[in-house]
């Protein structure tokens, strides 16, 4: 540096020539001989990659300029860099804000694309867009009007330029029993039913917001069973934002006192619904707590006319009584129906008399215990002796059908004895017909020379004789009397004489000798 006569800037330098009365830059590489009396600077080029650029000044005019790379940049005589920056590369769905501080306006950048800030601009914000589906939106606020507007067009949404994201919102969906009220600017109510199909899913509206009730909790755990089984107690108080309209039951207690002055703790279950949600939030900012104090107030009224005795006997049918048969309008007027009401368990307060209490309970306890099995035993006796019975009328009754069958088999086998000698009567009649019908032929036959007495007994000699074949045709043997052959023979000499008078048997003969 300083004056010199020759300089050689290499190829990534440059000399600066200043005069008296101007400034000159000259790039290397090479050699160059200065002017006498210059002041010459050497300065290194500014090597620029892709994801660089310079924010360049000229010092004549004022003018910024952009520098974008990749290159080698050598500035001008005049020329001062501000500031070199890295390029803002913006992926798919991301964005960025830019404002110009001398003008004020702004721009809005979406990638995917690189962006090279101008010398007067900044980056506000950068971020990712917003998915808006089925479920989602998004309320956006518009910074120069003060105006929302919810966005539920479908798809990847980046805001404007003076346009804020309030709040990414997910749509109210109500089931079936469930209802929910939305109040608008003017501070009116809408009633938003999850069993209607067009009320059942929603985006709040802008400037509308969901009713919120502040509710008592009344789930209360006894202190008996929070000092033995160390149980923690429910807090006492919930948000509601849906209402559910199906029955739902709490747990109340609290302390009554009888006629005859022995505190009691007493454990109220209470089952409920809501049937009118407007005249509900009209009415009442706590439902559940107005229930239990109205209840309780009943209840302790109830209580103080009754001894302990009294109360112990009937002190479900007590409070049912003055709960449910009284007629109380509390409950209609605030859009709700008390469906039941059970004492679910009370003590004493004071030990001694809880002890006392104890001991009654414990014997009327025993008590129902020896009835249940007396009944029991009862029941079992009777069923056993309906069981004989019953026993004894299947056997009568079994008794009775054999008798009917039998009946009904001898009348079975009577109708087959008459039909079997129907059968054998006609088969009779049929055979003595044939028969008689042969005789008829067979005297025919024999003309009327002979007498009707010789022509019978042919007849029956013959068939003698066809009985004589059949025994003989067989193996069987035949013994014949003497008085049976005589007659035979007899017969056949005389059946011969007739048809024959000149014909001598020889059998005949030979019986005869």
């Amino acid at each position: 540096m300083g004056n010199c006569c020759c300089v050689c800037p290499s190829e990534t330098e440059q000399v600066v020539i200043e005069g008296w009365t101007n400034r000159e830059v000259k790039n290397g590489p090479g050699c160059m001989c200065l002017p006498f009396c210059a002041k010459s600077t050497v300065r290194k080029a500014t090597v620029l990659d892709e994801t660089e650029y310079l924010h360049i000044k000229d010092e004549m005019n004022g003018a910024m300029m952009l520098i974008k790379g990749p290159q080698l940049y050598f500035p001008g005589a005049y020329h001062m860099t501000i500031a070199k920056n890295k390029i803002i590369s913006l992926s798919m769905n991301e964005w960025a804000r830019i404002q110009d501080y001398l003008s004020g306006s702004r721009r809005v950048e979406i990638g995917e694309q690189k962006v090279c800030l101008n010398p007067t601009e900044m980056l506000l914000n950068r971020g990712t867009g917003y998915l808006i589906d089925e479920h989602h939106a998004v309320l956006i606020k518009d910074v120069t009007s003060a105006e929302h507007r919810l966005v539920t067009k479908r798809g990847m949404f980046v805001p404007g330029p003076y346009e804020e994201v309030v709040e990414i919102q997910k749509k109210t969906v109500l089931e079936e029993y469930e209802v929910c009220i939305l109040i608008d600017p003017q501070g009116r109510f809408s009633y938003y039913h999850g069993s209607q199909s067009n009320e059942r899913s929603f985006f709040v509206p802008p400037f509308w917001r969901i009713i919120e009730l502040n509710w008592s909790n009344p789930v209360v755990i006894s202190r008996v069973a929070s000092e033995v089984e160390k149980q923690k107690p429910p807090p006492p108080r919930k948000i509601v934002t849906r209402f559910d309209l199906r029955p739902s039951y709490m747990n109340y207690e609290f302390i009554a006192r009888t006629v005859d002055n022995v505190e009691l703790a007493i454990a109220i279950t209470f089952f409920w619904r809501i049937i009118d949600v407007e005249a509900m939030i009209l009415k009442s900012a706590d439902t559940p707590g107005d229930i239990c104090t109205h209840a309780r107030s009943v209840i302790i009224q109830a209580v103080a006319g009754y001894k302990l005795l009294d109360f112990l006997t009937a002190f479900n049918a007590i409070v049912t009584k003055h709960i449910l048969g009284s007629n109380d309008k509390f409950y209609d007027e605030r859009g709700v129906e008390l469906l039941n009401v059970e004492v679910m368990k009370f003590h004493c307060v004071d030990k001694d008399t809880d002890s006392i209490l104890q001991e009654i309970i414990q014997e009327t306890t025993e008590r129902l215990k020896a009835l249940e099995k007396q009944k029991s035993d009862n029941e079992v006796n009777e069923a056993r002796i309906d069981g004989e019975i019953a026993v004894e009328k299947a056997r009568a009754q079994l008794e009775m059908l054999r008798i009917q069958a039998s009946v009904e088999q001898e009348k079975a086998n009577k109708e087959l004895v008459v039909l079997k000698k129907q059968h054998e009567k006609e088969e009779a009649i049929i055979e003595g017909g044939a028969e008689a019908g042969k005789i008829i032929a067979f005297l025919e036959t024999l003309g009327t020379e002979a007498p009707a007495e010789v022509k019978m007994e042919l007849y029956s000699m013959l068939r003698r004789l066809d009985a004589i074949k059949a025994v003989s045709s067989g193996n069987a043997s035949l013994y014949y009397t003497p008085n049976d052959v005589n007659l035979s023979i007899n017969s056949l000499d005389t059946y011969s004489a007739v048809h024959n008078p000149n014909h001598s048997s020889p059998g005949s003969k030979k019986a005869l000798m």
